[in-house]
């Protein structure tokens, strides 16, 4: 199964080392249930048997499952993951051609849990966004960074502005 190998931090003393298809969504849904606000701080390609000889590997920095001591050797991986690049790749069906609605938007960047990375909030209230069909203005900037930052010239602030006056303009037509 191919995937990346993330690595996840609470910001203090602890990093998760795991596996999935998408460390962004993976790390929006760890968001919810922390009481510390977490960050992905990088990832490799490579599966669950990776991941499984990573964490054998840092086994004696392990604080309990997949989380693990900031030192040593785990702080050696956390820099080399951090090297890689600040989002994950997207798939080949995630290219985006016009972008027509905020869910081309989400697709384009990922999904939700990619734009709940990049704007900071969570997975829930970005699904909300996507599902209204609307992001509010004030994340404007913050989307359209992550585009250039991914090489997504289709999503741009005049793009995400014409959505935004398509969507008022539907909202008054049906009132």
């Amino acid at each position: 199964m191919t995937g990346f190998v993330y690595a996840i931090t609470n910001g203090r003393n602890a990093v998760k080392i795991g596996w999935a298809k998408e460390p962004l969504r993976r790390l929006a849904e760890l968001n919810v249930a922390s009481p510390d606000p977490l960050s992905l701080v990088g990832y490799a390609s490579g599966g669950k048997q990776h991941e499984r000889a990573l964490q054998h590997l840092l086994r004696k920095h392990n604080i309990k499952g997949e989380w693990f001591y900031i030192e040593g050797p785990v702080k050696t991986l956390l820099a080399l993951m951090a090297k890689g690049p600040q989002h994950p790749p997207r798939r080949p069906q995630d290219n985006c051609g016009e972008i027509k609605n905020v869910a081309d938007v989400f697709a384009a960047l990922g999904g939700i849990g990619a734009v709940s990375q990049i704007l900071g909030k969570n997975y829930s209230t970005c699904g909300a966004m996507k599902r209204r069909g609307a992001i509010p203005a004030w994340y404007f900037r913050d989307i359209v960074n992550a585009a250039e930052s991914l090489g997504i010239p289709e999503i741009s602030h005049e793009k995400l502005v014409a959505l935004h006056a398509g969507k008022a303009r539907k909202l008054e037509a049906a009132e």
